[in-house]
């Protein structure tokens, strides 16, 4: 089976920006002739400048956890020993106010508040393609396995996960699992499509998640 418009995930360093860019490009529908132009490690993908940001609305809730914007509730500290624990509801929410090809250009508080914090989130995985000890893998809210299953991810519902240690056990075969490090905000464009969002450094994969892990 052919992967969504052609598209296929060709670094074999890493499903990192290069694949972030395939990744924007089918879900948004970029033709196939601009995706083209655009897809050589030297195309002319630039680091957004800084951004406006909104001010999140922060209440601590009397199990410590904090509810955020009205919406979005947040276990944990931030810290290393107690993570944020957070949902892709919340970092998806962002496509509201920060989309660049709409204009908008404001990055919300909710997200903003993540970063250089400890971050803790469940969801699918994927690892680089014939990597045999993957260092980085992609964590998602849909399942995708960089080809032909499952729903290609967008800049809002993925996260970029950057490991310490390699996986060299059979955690590299895992679908789903856990990922906790440091967590960036960083929106990479190429013109105006926005390609890249979210980046976790420094990070651990957990195949199961732990109980009560962050709260």
């Amino acid at each position: 089976m052919a992967p969504k418009n052609g598209i296929r995930i060709r670094s074999t360093r890493s499903l990192g920006r290069v694949g972030a860019l395939l990744v924007a490009a089918s879900m948004l529908g970029a033709p196939d002739s601009t995706l083209a132009s655009q897809q050589p490690a030297q195309a002319a993908a630039t680091e957004a400048p800084k951004y406006p940001q909104t001010e999140a609305k922060i209440v601590k809730q009397e199990d410590g956890s904090l509810l955020v914007d009205d919406k979005y509730i947040v276990k944990g500290q931030g810290t290393k020993e107690k993570p944020y624990v957070i949902t892709w509801d919340m970092l998806v929410s962002a496509h509201e106010e920060f989309d660049p090809r709409a204009k908008k250009t404001t990055l919300p508080g909710r997200v903003m508040m993540l970063a250089d914090k400890q971050v803790l989130i469940e969801g699918f995985v994927c690892f680089p393609l014939a990597i045999e000890q993957p260092r980085e893998l992609l964590s998602m809210l849909n399942q995708w396995d960089g080809c032909c299953i499952g729903v290609p991810p967008t800049p809002y519902d993925a996260v970029e996960v950057r490991l310490a240690q390699p996986v060299v056990d059979d955690g590299k075969f895992a679908t789903t699992g856990a990922v906790q490090g440091t967590f960036k905000v960083e929106p990479y464009l190429v013109g105006e499509w926005l390609v890249g969002l979210y980046l976790m450094e420094d990070a651990r994969f957990m195949p199961k998640v732990l109980s009560g892990q962050g709260s």
